[in-house]
């Protein structure tokens, strides 16, 4: 959709340009932002964006998921990092079946990590999506305390 000469997204986020990139969204840009403050503070890591992982059960597709940002720390640490201003149902689906897969060797090998890779998995979001992803971990937490 478009209003006037600005583009906007289905969850009405306006498409944004940086450093002659375009980005999906504010958050995006503000993140890709934070890394470069973080790159010249010294830290030492490489990214990437948009990077599609497939979502197996069973060595059966179920879904695929495009990851906002991929961190590589080297040595083998990965952050998958997803921006998020408004939790879809779809997504919502989506990012619990990724927790609950993101360890498995086979969803590291499938998706071009190694098994000893160690992954994990960073939401940086609007509060509304934070406060829903925090208790759905509490929950978890819980179900396994009851044995």
């Amino acid at each position: 959709m478009t209003f006037g000469m600005r583009r906007i997204g289905k969850f009405n986020a306006s498409k944004q340009e940086y450093k002659g990139e375009k980005f999906d969204s504010k958050l995006e840009v503000g993140f890709v932002k934070e890394l470069e403050v973080r790159l010249q503070a010294g830290e030492r890591f490489t990214w990437e964006r948009q990077r599609l992982l497939e979502l197996r059960v069973n060595d059966r597709k179920v879904c695929g998921y495009k990851m906002d940002f991929v961190l590589d720390h080297g040595n083998g640490v990965y952050e998958l990092v997803e921006t998020k201003g408004f939790p879809t149902p779809e997504w919502k689906i989506k990012w619990r079946l990724l927790e609950c897969l993101i360890e498995s060797d086979a969803f590291k090998e499938f998706n071009g990590f190694s098994k000893d890779d160690e992954l994990t998995l960073t939401l940086v979001a609007a509060n509304r999506v934070k406060n829903w992803a925090a208790g759905i971990r509490a929950q978890r937490k819980k179900l396994r305390g009851k044995k």
